[in-house]
């Protein structure tokens, strides 16, 4: 079991070094970018806990209580921890300047102590065993979100909480600059992406080895993303069905890449004008039988009740009367 200490921090072999004559905190308090990736840790102390146990089990009166040990480190901007066997986020509330945090292929089960980092744009969680995307209401600058290969149970999926998806599209809106534009959740068994409809700014969706099937489902939630550059949709079901690129290529007007393959702009105009070609045949037929069937009858005549002219001296009807007649000899 290893424990994450500022004492542990201080140790390591970061690139910023300890300058000759500087204390440890002075030291932390410098330290930009913290690369613990693959140690073996399994949970961040806190502070007074720490202090307690090298200390015969009694805290310091002039320590805060419920500090995490790296609260030294104000500067903090990306922190490297995947790898490593963490049950639980710990909080960097101190690091009001933290923009990447890497926490891919640990033990987190729930997606926390994320509200007050309101500078994170990139974060990676995936490998976890998370079930429920959450607590992203104050990230106003995020801008990667990466949920993938989370270790569900049996015949569960990985679900998004719709208030936080909401305030994300919420900051969008306010700041285009600095919106979610990219979402990893490949590999959670999903069904259909209904719920991340609403954001709007997203430009690149990766979303292979899932369980999308509907090519027409999955064509509405891309006319939401009218920015949508890149898509990856390998390992679906839906790719074992035929033209499902012309449904998709169609569905979009900014799509550059689908499944790292280029659309070329001559494919793209070749598909709309074959739609809207198929589209005016559709219609067409549809007025012809329209008007067919809504068309108003000819007007019958009853002839049962007219009366052929009388001709002296016969009794042909009328139309065989009109031909030139033999001449008879007595």
């Amino acid at each position: 079991m290893v424990q994450l200490t500022e004492e542990l921090v201080a140790r390591s072999n970061n690139p910023v070094k300890c300058k000759k004559g500087e204390d440890v905190p002075r030291y932390l308090r410098r330290i930009t970018h913290l690369y613990f990736a693959n140690r073996n840790i399994d949970c961040v102390v806190r502070q007074n806990e720490y202090q307690m146990g090298r200390h015969g089990g009694t805290a310091s009166a002039a320590l805060p209580r419920f500090q995490d040990g790296l609260s030294a480190c104000h500067s903090l901007s990306v922190v490297y921890l995947y790898d490593n066997r963490l049950r639980k986020l710990p909080r960097f509330s101190f690091a009001s300047q933290l923009t990447h945090l890497y926490r891919q292929n640990n033990q987190l089960y729930r997606m926390e102590n994320l509200a007050n980092l309101h500078n994170l744009t990139k974060l990676y969680l995936g490998g976890n065993f998370i079930s429920v995307v959450e607590d992203l209401n104050g990230l106003k600058y995020l801008q990667e979100l990466h949920v993938e290969n989370q270790h569900l149970a049996p015949g569960e999926k990985l679900l998004f909480e719709p208030r936080s998806l909401q305030a994300v599209a919420a900051n969008a809106s306010v700041m285009v600059q600095m919106s979610l534009c990219v979402v990893n959740v490949s590999g959670n068994r999903l069904d259909n992406l209904v719920d991340l409809a609403c954001l709007e700014k997203l430009n690149h969706c990766i979303t292979t080895n899932n369980l999308l099937h509907n090519v027409k489902d999955l064509a509405a939630v891309l006319a939401c993303w009218p920015l949508l550059c890149r898509l990856d949709l390998v390992g679906n079901p839906l790719c074992q069905q035929a033209k499902f690129k012309d449904e998709i290529i169609t569905a979009t007007s900014k799509l550059g890449l689908l499944d790292g393959k280029e659309i070329k702009t001559t494919t793209r105009e070749f598909l709309l004008n074959w739609k809207a070609h198929k589209e005016a045949r559709k219609k067409g037929k549809h007025c012809s039988k329209f008007m067919l069937t809504t068309a108003v009858p000819a007007k019958q005549i009853d002839i049962s009740s007219l009366t052929w002219p009388k001709i002296p001296g016969r009794t042909v009807p009328l139309q065989k009367s009109l031909s030139t007649p033999k001449p008879s000899f007595v």
